[in-house]
């Protein structure tokens, strides 16, 4: 994604970093917006990211985010609840107020992935 972010832009301000979002260090600078897409359920522990978002932004400064639904990361087993023909009859949303660790399975094995409440956001 990187390579092919870097192929469609040529704006010398712009700058990629592959790295952890708990490494990303941006002490010496400010952000009028800081955006991300579908990786706040990746990481363990969201005060501290919010936290780090914080010192970065500009006063007024926006964050903007997305995560997985948590009605879909509330249990490990991420997907319909299906009669015996395959019928899709609801979505089961067990353990949706226990907030935690999740071991699942999305795009290869063993994905983890941490469950918060709409609240908790």
């Amino acid at each position: 994604m990187l390579q092919k972010a870097r192929e469609m832009t040529d704006d010398p301000m712009i700058s990629y970093r592959r790295m952890a979002i708990e490494d990303i260090d941006f002490s010496d600078v400010r952000f009028d917006v800081v955006m991300s897409s579908l990786a706040f359920h990746y990481n363990e522990s969201f005060s501290s990211i919010c936290k780090k978002v914080y010192d970065c932004l500009t006063p007024g400064g926006a964050f903007v985010f997305s995560v997985e639904h948590p009605m879909f990361t509330s249990r490990s087993e991420q997907d319909w609840y299906c009669d015996n023909q395959r019928n899709r009859l609801h979505w089961p949303v067990d353990n949706y107020q226990s907030e935690g660790v999740r071991e699942t399975s999305f795009l290869t094995d063993h994905v983890t992935k941490y469950h918060r409440t709409v609240s908790t956001y």
